[in-house]
């Protein structure tokens, strides 16, 4: 086989094993599907979002909170979310504090920062505390084009 695998500028200068073109080409395949079903995911929230909104505003002009068709029952709800501004982070804790609501305040760290950060000032993520955190790593392939 004369097919040559190449890797960001270089050139590994030996016939690629055929498993090894195979598994690319499967993996190309793989990544690239997955892509059209993301697609094709974020269509379909929108357009369940879109039939949502029609749906829930013809019961709620008709004053339906509930109705049953093809063994289901279909009910208007309001679901309601709250996040505080990321500029406002301290202000808005204080102000929770303030209103007897400080149980909600939760301290978290930013997984992807940590790993990055470990990364970076670290020789091993294996030197973290094992007792503290959980260290997962994984293989991959990256495709570029």
């Amino acid at each position: 086989m004369d097919q040559k695998i190449k890797a960001g500028q270089f050139d590994f200068g030996q016939d690629a094993d055929e498993f090894m073109v195979e598994d690319m080409a499967s993996l190309y395949d793989l990544v690239a599907a997955k892509g059209e079903l993301e697609s094709k995911l974020d269509e379909t929230k929108a357009l369940i979002a879109t039939v949502e909104d029609r749906l829930f505003k013809a019961m709620e002009n008709k004053d339906i909170q509930s109705i049953k068709h093809g063994g289901r029952n279909f009910y208007r709800r309001v679901d309601t979310y709250i996040t505080i501004k990321g500029e406002a982070k301290e202000r808005g804790m204080e102000w929770l504090e303030s209103h007897g609501w400080g149980d909600l305040i939760k301290p978290s760290v930013n997984s992807r920062s940590l790993a990055s950060t470990v990364k970076r000032e670290m020789e091993s993520p294996e030197e973290l505390p094992q007792d503290m955190f959980n260290i997962v790593i994984k293989n991959r392939i990256g495709i570029r084009k």
